[in-house]
Parts: C-alpha cells; sequence; structure tokens
C-alpha cells in the first residue's frame, strides 16, 4: 500500500493521531496483545527502507571566527554576522538541526536526503577554526537531533532503530551504549506506522548521558541515564513522561523537568532527593506545540 507524501503540517498530524491514540488506549488483556512494530524495522521491510547512499564529500569554506554570528538554514547552512550583515554559505543541501559545539567553533548538523517522510539524513560537522565539513557517519539514517559534551568532545543522540550512539570528535570513533531508547512513532488511520521520530538525549555531566527508555511495549518507560563509557546505568524518573516535550536538566545536572501528558503538569525533580513538584498544572497544547522541547535557562 502507497502513502501520499505530505506535508511537515500533515506529519505533525500523524504525530498528533499516534500520540493520542497511545495515550487513550485501553490496556489489552495480556493473552490478546497485538503484534507491536519494533524499532528496529527502519532496517527492514516498511515505510522507512534505509537508503544506499555514499555520504557527502568533504567540503571546504574560508574559516572563520564563528563567536556572535548567528546560524541559520536556508537551502544550507549559513552563518551571518549581526553587525555587519555579511552572511557566509558553509554547506549547500538540506541542511538542519544543527547544534552549536560549547565552544561556538564548531557546529553539528544533520543534511537530509529528503525533507519529508522517512528523513534520513547524514549527522554533519563544520569547523570553523579549519573551514572544514565533513560527515561523521557512514551511511545516513533517522537521527535525532546530537548533544554536545560539556567539554565539546563528544556528540551524543539516538537513531529510529532504539539506539543511543556517542561519537568521539577526535577521531571520528562512535560507539552503541544502548539499544533500549524509545522512538515516537507516526501513524496513519489505519494504524500503519509510516514514520519515526528519535528522540534526542541529554547530557546530565560530563560523563553521563540521559535518555528515554522504553519499556516491554514499546511505550516510555521513564528517563534513564547510562555513563559515556557503556558500563554505568539507572532510572532516574520512572514515571508517565510525555516524550515529544522530551525533557530539560539544569545546567548542573541536579534537577529535572518533564510533562506528564500532552496538557501536563510539569514536573520539576530534584534528582539527589527525588522529590517531585508540580510546576504547572495546566500546560495546553493551546500554549505549546510538539515541536518545542523543554529548555532550562542557562
Amino acid at each position: 500500500m502507497k502513502f501520499p507524501v505530505p506535508g511537515w503540517r500533515s506529519i505533525w498530524m500523524l504525530f498528533l493521531v499516534a500520540a493520542v491514540g497511545a495515550a487513550c488506549a485501553p490496556t489489552p488483556n495480556p493473552t490478546a496483545v497485538p503484534p507491536t512494530i519494533s524499532p528496529t524495522s527502519p532496517s527492514g521491510n516498511g515505510p522507512c527502507p534505509p537508503p544506499q547512499v555514499e555520504p557527502p564529500p568533504e567540503s571546504r569554506f574560508t574559516p572563520l571566527d564563528g563567536t556572535g554570528a548567528i546560524a541559520y538554514s536556508n537551502n544550507g547552512l549559513w552563518l551571518v554576522d549581526p553587525t555587519t550583515g555579511r552572511t557566509v554559505q558553509l554547506h549547500q543541501g538540506s541542511d538542519g538541526t544543527f547544534v552549536w559545539a560549547p565552544d561556538g567553533e564548531r557546529i553539528a548538523f544533520l543534511s537530509f536526503l529528503r525533507l519529508n517522510l522517512c528523513a534520513f539524513a547524514f549527522l554533519m560537522l563544520a569547523d570553523l577554526r579549519t573551514g572544514i565539513i565533513q560527515p561523521l557517519v557512514d551511511r545516513p539514517g533517522l537521527y535525532s537531533r546530537p548533544a554536545w559534551s560539556p567539554d565539546g568532545k563528544h556528540l551524543a543522540y539516538t537513531d529510529s532503530e532504539g539506539r543511543l550512539w556517542a561519537l568521539r570528535l577526535s577521531d571520528h570513533q562512535r560507539r552503541v551504549l544502548r539499544e533500549d531508547v524509545y522512538v515516537s512513532k507516526a501513524i496513519d488511520l489505519q494504524g500503519n506506522v509510516v514514520n519515526w521520530f528519535p528522540q534526542a538525549p541529554r547530557w546530565t555531566d560530563g560523563t553521563h548521558i540521559a535518555y528515554l527508555r522504553r519499556n516491554e511495549r514499546g511505550g516510555v518507560l521513564g528517563i534513564a541515564e547510562v555513563s559515556l563509557n557503556g558500563l554505568e546505568d539507572a532510572m532516574l524518573v520512572v514515571d508517565t513522561v510525555w516524550p515529544y516535550d522530551g525533557f530539560a536538566l539544569t545546567p548542573d545536572g541536579n534537577r529535572l523537568a518533564y510533562a506528564r501528558s500532552e496538557e501536563g503538569p510539569l514536573v520539576v525533580m530534584d534528582l539527589r532527593s527525588g522529590e517531585r513538584i508540580t510546576v504547572a498544572g495546566d500546560a495546553s497544547q493551546s500554549v505549546r506545540s510538539p515541536s518545542e522541547r523543554l529548555q532550562w535557562s542557562p
């Protein structure tokens, strides 16, 4: 069965259908649980077969100082000097989901093969000091927004197969830390999965990464934490978490904010004491969008 290719607005409608369906569905009888689609489906049959595409070649631009510049995407990745208005195109393509490194001299971004259903992309790195842009992965994937470690030495991200990756920038070596990551799915009115949305991880400090862990049925178990070496893991929050807002940690990593449902409440948890406080009992959809993530002030 073929599906029409919707725009971004239609994708979010599918996204919300999946969310509402998951939230409102009754608990099935354990003896009659219907088969579920595994997060590993994109690597096999389904609406998102991985394309066989070579990574983009390394490209160059004139090295420049990124301090004070504004990055934006418009048929490529650009920088603009807000004082002079001078613009520089760093890369040409369907680039987006870019994140500045803590040092302000590098930008990690996704270069998409297409901007519709199954938005496969390459994870890329632009180094403003050397003027070099290069791919960090050898094949495209359905990747989340990358997250920089506080020291700028690693990137963490998730993929549609439910894996949490850590990539070391010094040699581009990457490793899978966990394979139990929750992956959001868009479902059409017939109940077919038509897209995957990996959820971005967050660094709790320089050596630990927090992510949404899935349960046995593919839903959200809570918020988990794993060390950079993959040897330590623990649950930070065992609770209902609305995945489309994600979660946010304070800069010191001691408090965590998350939403329990589409309409709230918003909860703040002290990770040292385990105390939870409801800070907003009604955070309705009229003021929040699933495309916006929770964020703490610096």
